[in-house]
């Protein structure tokens, strides 16, 4: 998950509101392995706008 931003330094510097909100490219690939794991939820879930493209 480090390589999401997601890694236990990436997060205590985000409670800290040290850290600059993620970019677009990083949230996508964030998405798109969550919607890949085995027992998500959001597979389900309806893509916003501009997953889908618009």
């Amino acid at each position: 998950m480090q390589t999401l931003g997601l890694g236990k330094h990436d997060q205590q510097v985000r409670r800290m509101g040290l850290s600059p909100a993620p970019k677009e490219e990083q949230v996508r690939e964030r998405m798109r392995k969550l919607r890949a794991y085995r027992w998500s939820s959001y597979p389900g879930m309806p893509k916003s706008k501009g997953e889908r493209g618009g």
